[in-house]
């Protein structure tokens, strides 16, 4: 069965938490591309993803978060932007252990601001950025594609369009909020009620929220906001493990699992139908959601 019936059958699904972090504790030095692991070190990708289906996943993602060829260009990899992502959805689907089990390809922001949005990136020359790489990650046998992190509405619609018209994926969308003095917002200034309504139009399957400076609690409402503005909506949401603090040069997350545990309970409670962890989260975090999530 596909998710997304499961989803709407009532279940919720577990997704998995953060890659990078997990990938500097097995040698990704500081400031590196974590994505080109799936070519240098595939072994300890899949070590992670791993050690999130042990912890109860029912989805993981592709470790291809920065692997346009925008972000790329940063680490002179461009280059390899197929062989990367065709290579990440590749080691993941190669450990998934058996098919009710999924693999999302994993699309974060261009770093670039469209014109309509007062920068200098064409509508066109996006639209290319993100159909490359959603291509690629199709071709490596995903089961959808997921495009979080994003906190520009235009550049959103941009990937859901993408990913929509080059392949027969379905697509994940989701935003950064913040709170505020007039609730919560995008960078841009877009609500959640707004935002869930916008990116279906588009024609994203799947609506939410991960990442920013929204706490689990935050977070619960955000859910809440998009479910209230459109009831059939399929929901996602992926906290980080609390707002990063510096302790001795590093930066920490203090959420434990067992302090976000009854959160994630809320969290199912408010809407959301797909729930993992961003960053700061871990394996143990996975484990304390599904344990609670599914018991």
């Amino acid at each position: 069965m596909s998710f997304l019936n499961r989803v709407k059958n009532g279940e919720v699904l577990i997704l998995d938490g953060a890659m990078g972090t997990q990938l500097q504790k097995l040698g990704l030095e500081a400031g590196g591309c974590g994505d080109h692991f799936n070519l240098t070190a595939p072994e300890k990708v899949q070590e992670v993803h791993k050690a999130y289906l042990n912890a109860g996943s029912d989805i993981i993602l592709t470790n291809t978060f920065g692997s346009s060829t925008l972000r790329l260009r940063h680490y002179e990899l461009q280059d390899k932007m197929y062989e990367i992502n065709k290579a990440g959805a590749e080691l993941a689907r190669a450990i998934l252990p058996d098919d009710q089990h999924y693999v999302f390809g994993d699309v974060g922001p261009s770093g670039e601001i469209l014109e309509t949005s007062g920068g200098d990136a064409s509508y066109e020359a996006l639209y290319e950025v993100f159909k490359a790489q959603m291509v690629a990650l199709r071709d490596g046998g995903v089961d959808a594609i997921i495009i979080e992190t994003m906190m520009a509405l235009d550049e959103l619609v941009c990937a859901i369009r993408a990913a929509k018209e080059n392949t027969e994926l379905p697509v994940v969308a989701s935003m950064s909020f913040s709170p505020g003095q007039f609730g919560y917002k995008s960078m841009m200034g877009i609500d959640p009620g707004r935002f869930v309504l916008e990116v279906t139009a588009a024609g994203a399957d799947v609506a939410g929220t991960n990442c920013g400076d929204c706490t689990i609690k935050h977070m619960i409402k955000v859910i809440a906001e998009m479910k209230a503005a459109k009831p059939d909506a399929v929901l996602m949401a992926e906290p980080n493990a609390g707002l990063p603090v510096l302790e001795n040069g590093a930066v920490v997350y203090k959420d434990t699992p067992e302090k976000m545990a009854e959160l994630y309970k809320e969290l199912a409670k408010a809407g959301a139908n797909i729930i993992g962890g961003c960053c700061g989260t871990t394996p143990e975090h996975i484990k304390a959601l599904s344990n609670m999530v599914k018991k």
